[in-house]
């Protein structure tokens, strides 16, 4: 692979090093379209050669969707929810959506402002795992068609997740008196 440090590698490079168009280039990453399989073989040679990946943000910009999911969450790091956010992001991947995890502040100001940084990713989802979504918010999402899942709170207009801590209380100090 050349050492070129001048950015990302294009399609339009790829195109090139291909001697195809760029609209070949196009059809060879896009699942079930149509192209020849020996040109398919000249792009994925040059792409390799190049470097090339795929662009997800230009690609979610023009089918006006994303794969990422935005997970809003006040001191990830912190015991239960250090364990729901990796568990959520590992789930998430194996779905083939990319987590976005904010860490917020404490306050209402820092959940609107995180939740307002998902929606203007173009997120395809925002789950609030801490604090409540204000109005606002929860407005602003369902303008964009985005959905919003708030994770343990009873909230109006807002799909919500609850855990059942009594169980979990219960599995957790049976595993406590079995470890010994």
């Amino acid at each position: 692979m050349p050492d070129r440090n001048q950015g990302f590698v294009s399609a339009d490079e790829v195109a090139r090093r291909a001697g195809v168009s760029r609209s070949a280039v196009s059809r060879c990453f896009t699942p079930g379209a149509s192209i020849a399989p020996k040109t398919r073989a000249r792009v994925m040679a040059a792409a390799e050669e190049l470097g090339y990946r795929v662009n997800d943000l230009a690609r979610g910009l023009l089918a006006r969707q994303s794969r990422l999911v935005g997970l809003v969450v006040s001191r990830p790091e912190l015991g239960f929810r250090a364990h729901l956010v990796a568990e959520l992001s590992r789930a998430l991947i194996r779905q083939g959506s990319i987590p976005l995890i904010i860490d917020t502040g404490d306050t209402k100001t820092d959940l609107a402002a995180a939740c307002e940084i998902v929606i203007g990713h173009r997120a395809s989802a925002t789950i609030v795992l801490s604090g409540s979504p204000p109005p606002e918010v929860v407005a602003l999402a369902r303008l964009n068609g985005q959905p919003l899942v708030a994770i343990g709170r009873n909230e109006p207009e807002v799909d919500t997740v609850h855990i059942g801590n009594e169980a979990a209380a219960r599995t957790a100090a049976r595993r406590f008196a079995a470890s010994g």
